[in-house]
């Protein structure tokens, strides 16, 4: 089964773990946010000597050159990722700023590094404009780092620099302002413990600091969003053993961040999210409150082998003590690139069944006396006769059977293709 959404190329939404080394490419969407058709050469003519546009790993999505208020003025700057390997690796920011309707460079934070892990402008310290949070990335001798920097008349300042694992950003506290969580793992020892930071008076505090699991493999995804309605907190799914995991939830109390699925008293890791495999935390009900993910074995499947059990994925929402309330279960199938989300009216009590041929598999959806199959085969193996067709990719073709008492057009809004 493969493992979706894994921290630094998780599977989640990963778009950017590679190097453009051509500008003109990665200049085309910002700027035409931007609307500035000379910022292309401007930043080409500032780049350090082999350097290249470069993305950083996280958050996903994000492009090379970017704009944002820095200094507070109503006018907003342009920032450019780069790195370059000519000689010793180093990534860094250049920043542009306007002055006379020509771009001039304002500034620049660099670093000895393989790359950017994390970039983000956001509002530290309560003052006028954005601070810049540049995560680098280390490599086989070098750890990663992250830098906060804010830009005055004198270019970048930074006020702090930490080592870190993983990093999350987000406004704990609900004052407006984003605090700065770090986990640190050492992996010889096996030890971890969570940090965070804010920025006050001009540099980067350390607010609170709590030991985190011992003997975890690593933390394969970090995020900050809305838990409830009137919460916000850390979602951080753990690696453990083999290939299993599960998930902490770390929210403000008023003086540091505590964990509430932590066995008080007990020690180990919490049960309530233990799942088999790593799998994802997300918003899937798009209701702007993330829920807690997991994999169950689903009914009718108690006897067969880890590898072989059609594993389903169970959305949990937090109930605002120590606990999760299960919300739905849908299906994830990996290999395929599908998921099968069941009618809301089966709830969570229905069956799911594999089988195998010498080329093809199917997955059986039942509940009530209403079943839904799904054959998945190779491109080019001719179907049965009575299929509906669903979907395909490079290798699988999708198709339904029509004989198991559910409509066409609800079969259809069930089957969902993922997007990679």
């Amino acid at each position: 089964m493969k493992k979706y959404w894994l921290a630094a190329c998780l599977g989640f939404f990963l778009t950017g773990c590679s190097f453009w080394g051509a500008p003109g490419e990665m200049l085309r969407a910002p700027l035409a946010e931007a609307g500035d058709p000379q910022a292309a050469k401007a930043v080409e003519a500032f780049l350090p000597e082999g350097a290249v546009l470069t993305v950083p790993s996280k958050p996903a999505g994000q492009a090379a050159i970017q704009m944002a208020d820095l200094d507070g003025d109503g006018q907003e700057e342009l920032f450019a990722l780069f790195k370059n390997e000519r000689q010793a690796p180093e990534a860094g920011v250049l920043v542009l700023g306007k002055q006379g309707g020509k771009w001039v460079q304002r500034g620049s934070v660099q670093e000895v590094a393989g790359g950017i892990d994390y970039l983000e402008a956001v509002e530290l310290d309560g003052k006028p404009g954005k601070e810049l949070i540049v995560g680098f990335r280390g490599g086989a001798l070098l750890q990663k780092k992250v830098g906060v920097f804010a830009l005055g008349a004198e270019g970048m300042k930074e006020l702090g620099k930490q080592s870190y694992t993983e990093i999350a950003v987000g406004d704990l506290n609900g004052d407006g302002q984003a605090e700065i969580v770090l986990l640190h793992h050492d992996r010889d020892k096996l030890l971890a413990k969570t940090e965070l930071w804010q920025a006050k008076e001009g540099s980067l505090r350390l607010s609170s600091t709590q030991n985190f699991y011992d003997g975890i493999n690593g933390f394969t995804e970090v995020q900050i969003g809305k838990v409830a309605a009137d919460r916000v907190g850390v979602v951080v799914q753990v690696g453990i053993g083999a290939h299993s995991a599960f998930t902490s939830l770390l929210v403000w109390d008023g003086s540091k961040l505590i964990d509430v699925f932590a066995r008080e008293g007990e020690g180990g890791t919490p049960d309530i999210t233990f799942s088999p495999y790593s799998t994802q935390n997300d918003d899937f009900d798009h209701d702007g409150i993330l829920e807690i993910g997991k994999l169950v074995m689903p009914k009718g499947s108690e006897g067969e082998s880890m590898a072989g059990t059609p594993w389903l994925q169970e959305w949990g929402r937090w109930d605002g003590g120590h606990g999760l309330i299960p919300v739905y279960r849908n299906y994830y199938d990996y290999d395929a690139e599908f998921r099968f989300d069941p009618p809301k009216e089966w709830g969570m009590d229905y069956s799911v069944r594999k089988e195998y041929l010498a080329t093809s598999r199917s997955i059986t959806f039942e509940r009530a006396g209403i079943e839904v199959k799904i054959w998945v085969r190779p491109i080019g193996e001719a179907a049965r006769a009575n299929e509906l067709f669903l979907g395909e990719n490079e290798q699988w073709r999708m198709t339904a059977e029509l004989n198991g008492g559910m409509p066409e057009a609800e079969i259809r809004a069930c089957y969902h293709q993922l997007n990679r």
